[in-house]
């Protein structure tokens, strides 16, 4: 049966649309903006006109789920006939205990008609959230969809095994990526166990850590632990996840201008620098020792280097600094010097809560502010004033913002602090360079000279080159 598009498909989405509908399991590992959300919403249209399902679930980060339902995407893109019987549902995790969720959620499940419900990974995780998504996959025929799937990459988490226990119900599974390699190239199995239980058994790897072995080359410490120094058999990792898979490039199929990048440089106090030196100090004497520095400390280690290059007191644990050194924030001074006569919107990401606290209180009321400290309710609301035009600045974490809002009306992006998650970075850069961008993005990347900042960015640029090993894509020139 023909299946009536509402919004025009681009070609790849057409092209992948045809050859992958009817597919039991797929993973759309596109790059961000090139129309993931479209693609799956029309798949699912046809599988509920082709009597294939009755209901769609979709699990992704909190910030991102509610989206789904949204006017933009499932009102425009959903076909009307479907969506004017469709019940639909968003999760609320915070708000699972209030009469007036649990009787949403009750009406829900009694209506009839096609069922759309969306979830965050931390709702699915609640005891309500759980016992929620379970009566959901049992009861009926089911297009699960992990989106941002990278959020299963641990094997061994709780909420892995969760989704992949999970994923035993649905008829169709779908998982949204448009970087399914955010740190390690480890980050495949989960996801594609998800898809298939037995997808990596069937090339001869029964298990996560044969699968870690058999991709990773590693050493041991003086004491004999194990530890990843490398990779080895990517292209035999690509081989195998293309055939369930298909993997669409920006730069490929959409007629974008370019992002440009930028640094700017900035010398730290002589405060700072005197406390830098002497951190930098003590870590190279421990090391020097031989004492086994293991990843948990060395991450510490650089956290408290970078909480130096931003102006704070260094916490012993590396947790959120509360404290500033001396009275001068170089990194602050020049990050408003470089907004003072910005002509447009632009996107501010910032590593720490203090961070964004001084941003907030140095750009007054010309910002607005979307992290973990703003309910989900006023980050929507945020999220529309900002496309709106009522604010000009738009100042977040990658880690809440970073994935699934479109905010093309942004021209320029600004990395005051960068943390060294591949994903979060790569994720974060599309947030404003997507479909209906009409100018060149500029990236500017705040670096402390001669410090770890520097290390950081080179690090995110060695990962992004394995990244592009097991997708494939072409190594360009990035950062």
């Amino acid at each position: 049966m023909n299946y009536e598009f509402r919004s025009k498909p681009f070609q790849h989405q057409l092209k992948f649309f045809e050859q992958t509908k009817e597919d039991k399991i797929h993973a759309t590992l596109w790059e961000q903006g090139t129309g993931k959300t479209k693609f799956t919403i029309d798949t699912a249209a046809y599988l509920f006109q082709e009597d294939e399902i009755d209901a769609v679930f979709v699990v992704a980060p909190n910030a991102v789920h509610r989206g789904w339902l949204a006017d933009d995407e499932l009102g425009v893109h959903c076909p009307e006939e479907l969506l004017g019987r469709s019940n639909i549902l968003s999760f609320q995790s915070e708000k699972k205990g209030t009469q007036w969720h649990r009787r949403a959620v009750r009406d829900f499940f009694e209506a009839s008609g096609p069922k759309w419900m969306t979830m965050s990974y931390n709702g699915f995780m609640t005891d309500v959230g759980k016992k929620t998504a379970w009566d959901y996959l049992r009861n009926h025929r089911v297009l699960m969809v992990l989106d941002e799937s990278s959020n299963i990459k641990n094997p061994d988490a709780k909420r892995t095994k969760s989704m992949i226990a999970a994923g035993a119900y649905p008829a169709y599974k779908r998982i949204l990526d448009g970087t399914p390699v955010g740190n390690s190239a480890f980050d495949t199995y989960a996801q594609f166990r998800f898809l298939d239980p037995k997808f990596w058994k069937a090339h001869g790897i029964n298990s996560s850590q044969m699968f870690k072995h058999f991709f990773g080359i590693w050493s041991e410490t003086k004491e004999g632990k194990p530890f990843p120094v490398g990779y080895q058999n990517l292209p035999l990792m690509r081989e195998w996840i293309s055939p369930v898979s298909s993997r669409v490039l920006k730069k490929d199929v959409l007629d974008l201008p370019p992002k440009l990048y930028k640094k700017v440089r900035f010398p730290m106090t002589g405060e700072q620098q005197k406390l830098y030196d002497q951190l930098e100090k003590e870590f190279r004497a421990v090391l020097s020792t031989g004492e086994e520095l293991t990843a948990e400390l060395s991450i510490v280690r650089q956290l408290r280097l970078q909480q130096v290059t931003c102006g704070y007191l260094p916490t012993e644990d590396g947790n959120e600094p509360v404290h500033m050194i001396g009275k001068r924030n170089p990194r602050m001074d020049v990050m408003c010097e470089l907004l003072e006569t910005l002509p447009h919107q632009a996107i501010i990401w910032a590593r720490f809560v203090l961070d964004i606290d001084q941003l907030m209180d140095r750009l007054g009321g010309r910002a607005v502010r979307f992290d973990g400290s703003v309910s989900p309710d006023d980050r929507e609301v945020a999220k529309a004033r900002f496309k709106n035009g009522d604010y000009q600045f738009f100042v977040s974490n990658t880690q809440v913002g970073g994935a699934g809002l479109t905010l093309n009306t942004a021209k320029s992006m600004f990395y005051y602090s960068n943390s060294f998650k591949l994903r979060d970075r790569k994720q974060s850069e599309d947030r404003n360079h997507r479909i209906g961008q009409d100018v060149s993005v500029l990236v500017t990347d705040l670096i402390a000279e001669n410090t770890i900042d520097e290390h950081i960015v080179d690090s995110l640029r060695k990962n992004h080159e394995v990244a592009c090993e097991v997708t494939g894509d072409e190594v360009l020139e990035w950062l």
